[in-house]
């Protein structure tokens, strides 16, 4: 049985099927072609207990915190105190940066939320000062 899962499964994302869909079809057939149904069950159940997970469900909501917080223009009072507590500095806006995320994730309690609000907020920044692409930090590259 386990020999056929692999290629079915392979068929199935080469057909164009999403991965989500294709771990539990493949599965799922294997064990109906085995003459097997009563596992079946079993199988929805695993999948289930694999979802229902308290840290897999908080990332979507630290992401809207995030967004909330974003929107409602806490991070952006909470630059701009960066801004003028330490943004006279050589290198100020790094230190914005910096300072920034550190007051935001005493907020938030989340580096997602963090890095979701306060990234998307300084790419903005660090275009607006026209600041040298090459001395972006390395998180905001790979926000940008």
């Amino acid at each position: 049985m386990l020999i056929f899962f692999l290629p079915l499964f392979l068929l199935l994302l080469l057909i164009g099927m999403p991965v989500f869909f294709a771990l539990l079809a493949a599965p799922g057939i294997m064990i109906y072609a085995e003459g097997m149904d009563r596992d079946i069950p079993l199988l929805f159940r695993n999948i289930y207990n694999g979802i229902d997970s308290f840290p897999l469900m908080a990332i979507p909501f630290f992401m809207l915190a995030g967004e909330v917080m974003n929107r409602s223009g806490i991070t952006l009072s909470l630059v701009n105190l960066s801004q003028s507590l330490i943004g006279h500095v050589r290198g100020g806006l790094a230190h914005v940066n910096v300072m920034s995320s550190m007051l935001f994730a005493g907020l938030s309690g989340s580096a997602v939320a963090d890095t979701s609000a306060i990234g998307s907020m300084m790419i903005l920044q660090w275009k607006r000062t026209a600041t040298r692409e090459d001395l972006l930090p390395p998180l905001l590259r790979l926000l940008r």
